[in-house]
């Protein structure tokens, strides 16, 4: 017979139970830290005219100067949920300029797929406010 010994299994098993008694602070945690970081994500986006993943917004066909989207950079509404931060705005036709349509071209202002690495502020105001949670610094 082999007989296998898991030495420290105790303090494993001790932080699991930790983390699944403070699984909902976690996520509460990291809802609110999103919210106040998402705007700033989004205002950056208005103000470089670029998109998240780093492509700029193509130019106003009629050439008239002044700020792309201008009026959409304001009107945006971010209402926290359990576990994510929904993002709307006032403007029905904000999302045809997110997505584009056959006539126009997009102009995204918010992430299309995953979190691009320009928005790496994101996911470092997350694992701060995670480990907060927890007390790591």
């Amino acid at each position: 017979m082999i007989t296998i010994a898991l030495k420290g299994i105790d303090k494993t098993f001790a932080l699991l139970d930790r983390l699944e008694r403070q699984q909902n602070q976690v996520l509460r945690q990291a809802v609110i830290a999103a919210r106040k970081t998402i705007p700033v994500l989004v205002e950056r986006q208005f103000d470089q005219e670029i998109s998240p993943e780093g492509s700029m917004w193509k130019p106003r066909k009629d050439g008239k100067p002044g700020k792309l989207l201008a009026g959409l950079k304001s009107g945006f509404r971010y209402q926290e949920t359990a576990n994510s931060v929904v993002v709307s705005h006032d403007k029905f036709y904000a999302k045809f300029h997110q997505t584009g349509t056959q006539k126009m071209t997009d102009r995204s202002f918010l992430p299309t797929e995953k979190i691009p690495k320009s928005w790496n502020e994101l996911r470092v105001a997350v694992k701060q406010a995670i480990d907060g949670v927890f007390h790591v610094r």
